[in-house]
């Protein structure tokens, strides 16, 4: 079943109006390259490694949960600091660098936590 396309055309420019007809031919079908995936999952498959040596497998556990939920909030946290930047009167900042920092933290007190507890 193909998805068909209807093409209208208004002063000048092309918009898909539709499920008619055919693509432009200039649409591209191979893959596009994407940037760089995050070592999450690596980085807590680290820290479960880790922790697994240290003590057993419910400790392991809780350490790379532990991680992961912190990461999310502070991820959380810097997406909500970025968006009301304006508003704390802050000049915008580099939220891809802020969110590497924040997975790497999350993933640094995560290990520290199966070294000293474990």
């Amino acid at each position: 079943m193909a998805i068909n396309y209807e093409i209208s055309t208004t002063e000048g420019s092309i918009r898909y109006s539709g499920r008619k007809g055919r693509p432009p031919a200039r649409i591209s079908r191979t893959p596009v390259k994407t940037g760089k995936s995050s070592p999450v999952w690596s980085l807590a498959a680290l820290v479960f490694a880790t922790a697994l040596l240290q003590s057993d497998l419910w400790f392991a556990g809780a350490c790379v949960v532990a991680q992961l939920s912190v990461m999310t909030a502070l991820q959380w946290l810097v997406l909500f600091a970025q968006r009301n930047a304006n508003i704390f009167g802050l000049k915008p900042f580099r939220t891809i660098f802020a969110l590497k920092v924040a997975r790497f933290g999350a993933f640094v007190a995560a290990l520290a936590c199966a070294f000293l507890l474990g």
